[in-house]
C-alpha cells in the first residue's frame, strides 16, 4: 500500500494514536467554533451595544482571525497525520505524543482565555520604576532603567532620579534637596539634567560661582505626607543645606484616591507598577491583567466605588473655583497639616527651607480662572515664616505675549516640558540667591 492510500489510522493503530488524532481535529473545530460565534453581533445582544466601541470590535475581529488561523492549523496538522504514515511516525514517536498533548492541554486554554479577554481588558502603559513601599507606599525602584510618560528614565543606585551622590557631603559645595511630585520629578522629560532641579543648578553655579549638588527626590503622585517620610528616612542622609518644596495643586486633591485617605482607587504610580518580574514578563497579556483587574475588585469593591471626599475633592477645576466648598476646604486643612509636619521636620535638622507654588496651565489659559491655591499657600508660608516662591506669574510673563510659546512649555496642565522648566529655573536660582545670601558672582 503507497503512503498516499494510507488515509486514516488503521485499526490495529494503538488508541492512543487515534486519540490523538481525534483531539487535533475536535480541537480545531471548536477554535473554528469560537471564530464564528465570537462576533460582535452575539456579544452586542449578551452584553449590550455600549460595551462595544468601534477599538473593541477591531480587537473581537483581531482574536476571530486567531481562532480561525490556529483552528485551521491543528486541522491540517491533524490532516497530515491521517494521510501520512511519516507524518504519523515521527508525531507518535516515543514520548512525543505525550510532550504534543501535554503542551496542548497548556497552551489552548491559555490561548483561547487570551484571545477571548485581550478586547475587553485595556492594558494601561506599565513600568518597572515603582515599587511598593510599606511606609511611603510606593517609590522609585533603585538602578531601574524604563519607559515612562512616553520617554526612557533612569533611576540610579539611591532611589532618586538623576547622577548618584555619595550621602557624605563633598567639601566647599551647597547641596540642595528637592522634595515633591511628577512635576518636579519631570514627568515626559527625558534628559535629567532637563527638568527644573538642574536647571536651577546650573543658573546657580553661573551666578554664584559655588559648586551646587542636586538631589532630584520628586515622585510621581507624592504629596506633603510622603515627602516628610522620606525626607526623614532618606533625604537627611544627604545632609542638605537646602530643602526645596515643590507644591502643585493635586498635592490638596490627589492623596484622596489612596485607601489611607479613604478612597478605594489606589496609587496611579502602583496601578502602572509590574508588581513582579513575572508580572512584567507577563506585560503583554490581556489574559494576565484581566485577572489583576478582577483581584483589584475583590480587594476594593465590585464597583470601586470612589470616597465622596474623592469625587469631590479630586477636581482640581473646583478646587480652583469653589475653595470654601466644605469637601475643599477639609481637603486644604488635612493637606496643610500634613506640609507643617514636614516643614517641621526639615527645620529640626536646621536645614534651610523654600517653598514653590508651581504652576498650573488652566490658570493661565483661562481668564479669570483664579489663584485660590497660591493664595491659601502664600498664606501657609507667611504665617510659618517660609521662604516662599509662587511661579504661576513667572509662567504667565513668560508666556504673556505668544500663546504658542504657552504650549511648549506643557506638555499637559500639569507638566512642564523641558522649554517650561527653562523659563521657570533663572526665579528659582534667583529666589535662593536672595533668601539664603548666597554671592552673587554674575556680570
Amino acid at each position: 500500500m503507497t503512503e498516499e492510500q494510507d488515509q486514516s489510522p488503521s485499526p490495529s493503530a494503538p488508541p492512543t494514536d487515534r486519540m490523538a488524532w481525534m483531539l487535533l481535529v475536535l480541537a480545531g473545530l471548536l477554535l473554528g467554533l469560537l471564530a464564528i460565534l465570537f462576533n460582535e453581533f452575539l456579544l452586542g445582544l449578551f452584553l449590550g451595544k455600549d460595551t462595544l466601541s468601534v477599538g473593541v470590535i477591531e480587537l473581537v475581529r483581531y482574536s476571530q482571525l486567531w481562532f480561525f488561523i490556529f483552528g485551521l492549523i491543528l486541522v491540517i496538522g491533524a490532516l497530515a497525520i491521517k494521510g501520512s504514515s511519516r507524518a504519523r511516525a515521527f508525531f507518535t514517536g516515543k514520548g512525543r505524543l505525550e510532550a504534543m498533548l501535554a503542551v496542548m492541554a497548556v497552551t489552548l486554554p491559555l490561548l483561547t482565555l487570551e484571545l477571548l479577554a485581550r478586547p475587553f481588558t485595556p492594558r494601561a502603559e506599565k513600568t518597572w520604576i515603582f515599587v511598593r513601599d510599606d511606609d511611603l507606599g510606593w517609590k522609585l525602584r533603585p538602578n531601574s532603567t524604563d519607559i515612562w510618560g512616553g520617554v526612557r528614565v533612569k533611576i540610579n543606585g539611591k532611589g532618586v532620579r538623576g547622577p548618584e551622590l555619595d550621602y557624605e557631603r563633598t567639601p566647599e559645595t551647597y547641596r540642595i534637596l528637592y522634595l515633591g511630585d511628577s512635576v518636579t520629578f519631570g514627568f515626559g522629560i527625558e534628559d535629567d539634567l532637563e527638568t527644573y532641579p538642574y536647571q536651577v543648578e546650573k543658573n546657580l553655579e553661573k551666578t554664584t560661582g559655588l559648586d551646587v549638588e542636586t538631589i532630584n527626590s520628586g515622585v510621581g503622585g507624592y504629596s506633603p505626607w510622603q515627602e516628610k517620610i522620606f525626607f526623614e528616612k532618606e533625604g537627611i542622609k544627604y545632609q542638605p543645606d537646602l530643602a526645596v518644596i515643590g507644591f502643585y495643586l493635586n498635592d490638596v486633591t490627589e492623596k484622596f484616591k489612596l485607601p489611607q485617605f479613604g478612597g478605594k482607587e489606589g496609587s496611579y504610580q502602583l496601578n502602572r507598577a509590574y508588581a513582579s518580574q513575572i508580572d512584567r514578563w507577563l506585560r503583554w497579556s490581556s489574559a494576565w491583567a484581566g485577572i489583576k483587574q478582577l483581584n483589584a475588585r475583590m480587594r476594593f469593591g465590585g464597583d470601586i466605588k470612589k470616597s465622596a471626599l474623592e469625587i469631590e475633592a479630586t477636581n482640581i477645576d473646583k478646587l480652583i473655583r469653589e475653595p470654601n466648598d466644605p469637601v475643599i476646604q477639609e481637603a486644604w486643612k488635612i493637606t496643610l497639616r500634613n506640609l507643617e509636619k514636614m516643614v517641621e521636620s526639615i527645620r529640626s535638622t536646621e536645614t534651610d527651607l523654600l517653598l514653590l507654588s508651581l504652576p498650573d496651565k488652566g490658570q493661565i489659559e483661562i481668564p479669570g480662572y483664579g489663584t485660590s491655591p497660591q493664595d491659601i499657600l502664600g498664606q501657609f508660608a507667611k504665617d510659618h515664616d517660609i521662604p516662599f516662591l509662587d511661579l504661576l506669574p513667572v509662567m504667565k510673563r513668560a508666556t504673556a505675549d505668544d500663546p504658542k510659546r504657552l504650549d511648549l512649555c506643557f506638555r499637559d496642565y500639569s507638566h512642564p516640558t523641558a522649554l517650561g522648566a527653562t523659563v521657570l529655573a533663572p526665579s528659582i536660582a534667583q529666589a535662593i540667591q536672595t533668601h539664603f545670601d548666597l554671592p552673587d558672582k554674575s556680570e
